[in-house]
C-alpha cells in the first residue's frame, strides 16, 4: 500500500491478504475487506476509484465506511460497476444518509470529521480487482501557487458539443482526449479507436453512464474505464497546479474538476458552471494554465489558456482539487511513503 502526499490517498496495486486486506469465498461472491486507513489529519470526505475486469456477466461492488471517534458507521454502497456498454449492471446507488454520513453518487460525505475508513469489494463471477485508491479529504482554505513552467503537452483537441447529446459528456470526452495522447504517445493498440472523434458517442460516453446520476460525470465510473483501456487510472484530491508540474514534465496531462460563478475564468466556454471537466496540457512562464477544453464550440477552440492562479481557484473551489491521474503502468514512479 503506497501513501500519497495528495490531502491522503491510499493505494493499492492487486488488493491481497499480503497488503493486509480480509479475503473471504463466499457462496454468491468473493469479498475482500482493506486495512483500517487512517491519515494523519481529520477528514470529511472519502472518494474510491478503482481498476477491475469483469468478464461476461461480472461484476463489482463497492462499499465504504468510517470512523468517528471510537465509532464505526455501517458500509455505504457506493458503486456496482462493470465495463459493459450494453447489459450493464453498472450504477451508483440512491440516497443513503445517517447520523454518520450521506452518499453523494461517487463520494461518502461525512457528517463529521473522521480518523479513519476502510472499504469493501465484492467481486461476483469472474470479476478481478486490478487497484483500488481511496481518497481522503476535508476542506481547506487556497492557498495560491505560483506554478513552475512546464512546457505543453500535445493533447488531441475534442469537443463534445460536436454531438446533439453531448452538453454533459465534459468529463468522457475529457477522458477519451487522454486515451488519445496517450495513443499518440506509445502506439498500445487498446487506445487505438481514441484516435478518432467518434470514440466519444460509440465507446467513452456509454461506459461511463451511470443511470442513477442520469449522466456520465460520475468521477469513479471515467477512471474505471479509463482503466479498461490498460493504463493506471485514479481519482485524488491535490492541493495545488505546483503539484501537478511534476506530473506535466513527465508527459502525463491531468483532468481538473472545476466550477465557477460569472467573472471568476476569463475566457471561458460559458459564464457559470455548477461542474465541468478540463485537460490540463501545460503552465507558461507568464502564469498561464494551457488546457483542452471539452466544452469549446469548435475543435479548432478547444486548446486555450486561462490565467493560472484563476483556474487554480475554480479548481480548489469547486471540487477542493478533484483530478483524474492517468497514465502508462509504470510511467511515473509511486511517490514515496509507504504506510505501516
Amino acid at each position: 500500500m503506497t501513501r500519497h502526499a495528495m490531502r491522503a490517498l491510499f493505494r493499492w496495486h492487486a488488493p491481497s491478504q499480503a497488503q493486509g486486506w480480509q479475503v473471504e469465498a463466499r457462496a454468491a461472491f468473493r469479498e475482500l475487506i482493506s486495512p483500517v486507513v487512517a491519515p494523519a489529519q481529520p477528514f470529511d470526505e472519502a472518494i474510491p476509484s478503482w481498476a477491475a475486469a469483469t468478464p461476461g456477466e461480472s461484476w463489482v461492488d463497492v462499499a465504504l465506511r468510517v470512523r468517528q471517534g471510537d465509532t464505526w458507521s455501517g458500509f455505504y454502497q457506493l458503486a456496482r460497476w462493470d465495463d459493459r456498454a450494453e447489459g450493464s449492471r453498472r450504477t451508483s446507488f440512491g440516497p443513503q444518509r445517517d447520523a454518520h454520513a450521506r452518499v453523494e453518487i461517487d463520494t461518502l460525505a461525512a457528517s463529521a470529521p473522521c480518523a479513519a475508513a476502510q472499504a469493501r469489494i465484492r467481486l461476483y463471477g469472474q470479476a478481478a480487482i486490478h487497484s483500488f485508491s481511496l481518497a481522503l479529504s476535508a476542506p481547506q482554505p487556497p492557498e495560491p501557487s505560483a506554478p513552475p513552467a512546464t512546457g505543453v503537452l500535445a493533447v488531441p483537441p475534442r469537443s463534445q458539443l460536436a454531438y446533439a447529446d453531448g452538453a454533459g459528456w465534459c468529463s468522457p470526452t475529457s477522458v477519451a482526449m487522454v486515451l488519445g495522447y496517450w495513443h499518440q504517445r506509445t502506439g498500445q493498440a487498446q487506445l487505438a479507436p481514441f484516435q478518432h472523434q467518434s470514440a466519444i458517442p460509440q465507446i467513452a460516453a456509454p461506459r461511463c453512464y451511470d443511470p442513477n446520476y442520469q449522466g456520465t460525470g460520475n468521477w469513479a465510473f471515467n477512471t474505471a474505464f479509463a482503466a479498461t483501456a490498460g493504463l493506471d487510472a485514479y481519482a485524488a484530491r491535490l492541493h495545488s497546479l505546483a503539484e501537478l508540474a511534476p506530473l506535466l514534465r513527465d508527459g502525463v496531462p491531468p483532468i481538473l474538476s472545476i466550477a465557477w460563478e460569472d467573472g471568476q475564468l476569463d475566457g471561458a466556454t460559458d459564464s457559470s458552471s455548477g461542474g465541468h471537466l478540463i485537460v490540463l496540457t501545460g503552465l507558461d512562464d507568464e502564469g498561464g494554465a494551457h488546457v483542452a477544453d471539452p466544452a469549446a464550440p469548435s475543435i479548432a477552440e478547444v486548446h486555450r489558456c486561462y490565467r493560472a492562479d484563476q483556474l487554480e481557484r475554480v479548481w480548489q473551489g469547486g471540487s477542493q482539487g478533484l483530478v483524474y491521474i492517468i497514465h502508462p503502468h509504470g510511467w511515473v514512479a509511486e511517490p514515496k511513503g509507504v504506510c505501516p
